[in-house]
């Protein structure tokens, strides 16, 4: 028996235990919350083999936030913790964080929209490498219920094998916008996942289900984010289709 797998158990055996202990520190620093959860979890930025055994509470949004006595509280309750759980975590998460960022269309009145085609030259024309770079996009990107308080950031999207820091070229683009009298936007790497429908990993909760004949598909107008499924089937479930072509050179067909 692996020792992760006891130490699951011994966790399982003792939420009752664990879920008082996280209420009275809670309730000691004045922080509600909406859940608690004793869960598995996996960062994105260590590799790690297996999911770290964690105490989630998920906080109701505030503003400001009260990090340090987050912080505070979170230390305080792993101290608690610790020696009857060894390795286990402590996070507590802010609602909104459990969002998905999202993009929307940039305002036509923004006064970076003439300059954009000049900021893009000007980024490719730069020192950054721009080896593993693909794609730059401009949008407001966040998780605000308002799109329109989302902050306007550049996307730079770069293969799923690149290895950072893109710290440098980051700096780079941000002196390209001070340049161009744009001083209030935000530079984000995103690395660029791809996969198909039915590529989904099941951890997404999505059954896999047959992919569609090739044939199915040809000579038929298909419009993005609208239903695709095959007509009149009770068995077969329907996707939509997003917003990503890809593009292929015309000399490949010829």
């Amino acid at each position: 028996m692996s020792a992760s797998y006891q130490q699951r158990t011994n966790i399982s055996t003792h939420i009752v235990e664990i879920r008082d202990k996280t209420v009275e520190v809670l309730e000691k620093y004045n922080i509600h919350h909406d859940t608690f959860a004793v869960t598995g979890r996996i960062s994105m930025v260590r590799s790690e083999n297996e999911p770290i055994p964690t105490v989630l509470v998920v906080i109701p949004h505030q503003s400001p936030r009260h990090s340090s006595k987050w912080c505070e509280a979170a230390q305080i309750l792993h101290s608690m913790l610790d020696p009857q759980f060894p390795e286990i975590s402590i996070e507590l998460i802010d609602e909104k964080m459990m969002y998905r960022p999202e993009c929307s269309p940039v305002p036509h009145s923004h006064s970076i929209i003439p300059k954009w085609k000049q900021i893009c030259t000007g980024i490719l024309n730069s020192r950054c490498d721009i080896t593993e770079w693909t794609g730059i996009a401009l949008w407001p990107y966040g998780i605000e219920d308002d799109p329109n308080k989302n902050r306007l950031t550049v996307l730079v999207s770069v293969l799923e094998s690149a290895i950072g820091p893109f710290w440098t070229s980051a700096r780079r683009i941000q002196d390209i916008l001070v340049a161009t009298n744009e001083h209030d936007i935000d530079v984000l790497f995103l690395k660029n996942e791809h996969w198909h429908r039915f590529d989904k990993p099941d951890y997404l909760g999505i059954e896999k289900g047959p992919r569609p004949p090739t044939e199915i598909c040809t000579n038929r107008v298909v419009y993005p984010e609208v239903s695709i499924g095959i007509q009149n089937s009770d068995t077969d479930t329907a996707s939509t289709l997003g917003g990503i072509a890809e593009l292929k050179n015309l000399k490949d067909f010829q």
